[in-house]
């Protein structure tokens, strides 16, 4: 067997994102996105990649292509496409693996498959809650260099559909794909696929979340003073609840920067 020259085109469905950090304080509705001492965001996504293998092509009198599930899948080639920056991900397995190959009688192939990606990004939290995090996540094939395999985007920025991405605590700013390459002194160059994002944070949620409950406590704390000076447990009740929310928002905020 000869070694085939496989341009391959990529889009990509991102369906969720968050920056996780398991021992920050969470609120119910606050999953979409909270903020991450360890520096990282999770996405979940549908990747699809499509090239042309003539070795599948098939007689078909009606033109109509042949699904098969990840069984197929490990017996041909497909592209070893991995994430850079990646510190841990995996395709999801409920209730089957889900990926899908689709084969067409000419040879073309559409493969996809849902993947939960966590990935590194150096967050600057010295303008918190003003702050904006510029991050990226990048595809690259691990094995196959320019010569051997070529990546780009299918249909440019429309290759990146985010239609359903709604974050609590932020405003995607920019959303959109761009290609490069990528140099190794060992093995030479290769394609690499950016997936580049702006994110700002959405400080009205920080309003109601925290500023907006601590003024009211501090005004509330002002009754003390239209109150007669012999009802002391009144007075030091009222006085002492302007420190609740500062309290929480201490708690809250320890674990960002």
């Amino acid at each position: 067997m000869g070694i085939y020259y496989f341009p391959v085109v990529t889009s990509l469905n991102l369906k969720r994102m968050s920056c996780q950090n398991p021992g920050q304080l969470t609120w119910p509705g606050q999953d979409a996105v909270t903020l991450s001492s360890r520096m990282d965001f999770t996405m979940t996504l549908y990747l699809r990649h499509y090239w042309k293998d003539e070795r599948l092509a098939f007689p078909s009198s009606n033109n109509k292509s042949r699904t098969f599930d990840a069984r197929l899948v490990k017996k041909i080639w497909v592209p070893d496409v991995f994430f850079v920056h990646s510190k841990r991900s995996f395709i999801h397995d409920t209730t089957m693996e889900n990926i899908m190959l689709r084969v067409y009688p000419d040879g073309n192939i559409l493969y996809s498959v849902r993947i939960t990606v966590t990935a590194l990004c150096s967050m600057d939290f010295s303008r918190f809650p003003l702050d904006t995090q510029n991050c990226s996540l990048e595809l690259e094939s691990y094995a196959y260099n320019e010569n051997d395999l070529m990546l780009y985007w299918k249909n440019g920025n429309d290759s990146l559909r985010t239609d359903e991405i709604l974050l609590s605590q932020f405003f995607i700013e920019e959303f959109n794909p761009s290609n490069g390459l990528a140099f190794y002194s060992s093995t030479g160059w290769y394609n690499r696929l950016y997936i580049n994002f702006i994110l700002r944070r959405h400080i009205f949620f920080f309003m109601l979340q925290t500023y907006f409950p601590t003024m009211l406590m501090v005004m509330l704390s002002w009754v003390s003073f239209w109150i007669d000076r012999r009802a002391v447990p009144a007075r030091v009740s009222l006085g002492t609840l302007k420190f609740y929310p500062q309290s929480s928002s201490a708690l809250m905020y320890s674990y960002v920067g």
